[in-house]
């Protein structure tokens, strides 16, 4: 890929494209994985837990 007649700037834009570009990407679909993660298990297990206990309130029977 052309992207510039300066070599070196064209050699930094075929990395950037090629290598950092993709990183980012992956770096950034692995934390969107993560945070569904979160919001499908750990929250819904915060409202069940909060919800027992007040639904227990300072039973101790």
């Amino acid at each position: 890929m052309n992207l510039s007649r300066i070599k070196w700037l064209n050699i930094l834009l075929n990395v950037l494209i090629l290598v950092v570009l993709p990183l980012i990407g992956g770096m950034l679909i692995y934390f969107y994985i993560e945070y569904i993660f979160a919001a499908i298990f750990i929250i819904p297990g915060l409202f069940a837990f909060f919800g027992e206990a007040l639904k227990n309130g300072a039973n101790t029977k």
